[in-house]
């Protein structure tokens, strides 16, 4: 399994290098000469480029200095537009890479990186490298290696500072890198943080490591409110193609038709409930369970593979068209296998992660909401859960804490003296597919060993 995990990560150099690099090229107009990553990564407008990195991004994190996190205020509700928070977070990966200063590398400790004001940024477990040497440009941070990384940290040096230094931590390895950098861009990191202090501190998150919890393998940020309980809605879920409980065939038509070369030219039908749309190419089930399933067919091959970078970019682009996506979506895993890439995406609504549980995914057969394959150059199979999710009108309470959650788990009969978290977070689990169903926000605890849902009411 690790050489598994390793292989891997070094696929996903590509990946995020030439993420970083489209990035870094959109910064710096005298960046490099139009070199082998200029012709892979120089496609697509500036906004929207950038917005589309975003997708790799699980959680954000504003560091207030007092041993407090919370979740950045971002006035971003259209998804049609690039997330306001796009340009400067992955503006400073690029500044990392195209004129930062390599410091050193050393082991991490938390209270030393968590001291002062910063953004934290977690990338989903498989992104978790990025270039930072002369394979960029000649100002390399640090010759002839690579920068591996699950958290990025920019710590600016003033509140209004142009300078800032950037950790990037290998949770793995227990490494944290530091890259100085300067450049007016750092400016919009005190923004960030200045614009999160909220009015009143009644949600926030603590730090494992500086709280000094062993029982944890690294650092989690961990869910934290203020007084007995906290209230919030909990989610509901809508189906796009459904009216009380009737299929919007129409509505249906239409959508898929936006998968075809030629609408006007496929045809229908329906068998066991499934209704089948198709031509010669293509083919696009919807299932009654709530899954759409797209299927290309098309014979031609071709020897030239795209790069990781521009099949993911394929990727996003193809679910651009599927227009009945309201949620923020964020790639959860990537696989390459038999020469397909293939990419899993989870959903999230704020900061909170919505996963399916193990149950529903055998019961779909996914391993995630959105499933997009890309082979020869195309995507060749698209699946997706097509249930929206919102909050609902009726209140809840979060009352069981990070810390009596940590008791329940440790409590069990099969707890073995070196089992440690591996990570912990508040979430919706999906666990079944009726329209009705409001799911309520539980701890998610996955130890070295086992995984936990446990209510939070």
């Amino acid at each position: 399994m690790m050489n598994i995990n390793k292989t891997k990560n070094y696929i996903i150099l590509f990946f995020v290098m030439l993420a970083i690099y489209q990035t870094a090229k959109l910064w710096f107009e005298d960046f490099s000469s139009h070199n082998f990553f200029y012709y892979l990564a120089n496609v697509g407008a500036k906004d929207t480029q950038i917005d589309h990195n975003m997708h790799t991004i699980s959680r954000i994190f504003v560091n207030l200095g007092n041993k407090k996190f919370v979740a950045p205020v971002t006035t971003h509700t259209d998804d049609s537009k690039p997330d306001p928070l796009a340009e400067p977070l992955y503006g400073c990966i690029a500044l990392a890479a195209a004129s930062g200063t390599f410091v050193g590398e050393k082991a991490v400790d938390y209270n030393a990186l968590l001291k002062n004001k910063s953004i934290i940024v977690q990338f989903a477990p498989s992104m978790t490298l990025m270039p930072k040497n002369n394979l960029l440009s000649p100002n390399t941070i640090k010759n002839g290696s690579n920068i591996m990384f699950d958290t990025m940290i920019i710590t600016p040096l003033s509140d209004a500072s142009d300078t800032a230094n950037i950790f990037f931590v290998n949770s793995d390895s227990g490494t944290a890198s530091e890259v100085y950098v300067k450049n007016k861009l750092i400016e919009s990191m005190g923004t960030i943080i200045a614009d999160s202090v909220p009015a009143l501190m009644d949600f926030y998150y603590e730090s494992s490591a500086i709280n000094g919890f062993a029982l944890f393998q690294t650092n989690v940020f961990l869910d934290r409110w203020s007084g007995y309980q906290y209230k919030y809605k909990p989610l509901k879920k809508e189906n796009p193609y459904t009216e009380n409980g009737d299929l919007l065939l129409n509505y249906i038509e239409r959508h898929v038709s936006v998968f075809f070369d030629n609408p006007s030219t496929n045809w229908v039908s329906k068998v066991n409930e499934i209704y089948t749309y198709s031509d010669e190419n293509t083919v696009v089930k919807y299932y009654p369970k709530g899954i759409l399933e797209y299927s290309n067919y098309r014979s031609d091959k071709t020897t030239t593979k795209l790069s990781l970078y521009d099949a993911y970019l394929l990727a996003i682009r193809f679910l651009e068209k599927d227009t009945s996506i309201k949620n923020d979506y964020y790639l959860a895993n990537y696989v390459n296998k038999d020469g397909q890439d293939c990419f899993y995406f989870n959903y999230k609504i704020d900061n909170f992660p919505i996963e399916m549980t193990i149950g529903l995914k055998k019961e779909l057969e996914m391993q995630s909401f959105i499933e997009v394959t890309v082979e020869d150059q195309r995507v060749t199979k698209y699946k997706r859960y097509v249930y929206n999710f919102f909050y609902g009108e009726n209140d809840n309470f979060l009352k069981t804490t990070y810390l009596s959650a940590i008791d329940k788990v440790f409590a069990s009969d099969m707890h073995t003296e070196d089992e440690r978290i591996k990570d912990m977070f508040l979430g919706f689990n999906i666990d079944e597919h009726v329209n009705t169903a409001q799911y309520q926000i539980n701890w998610l605890v996955k130890t070295t060993s086992r995984e936990f849902i446990l209510k939070t009411d």
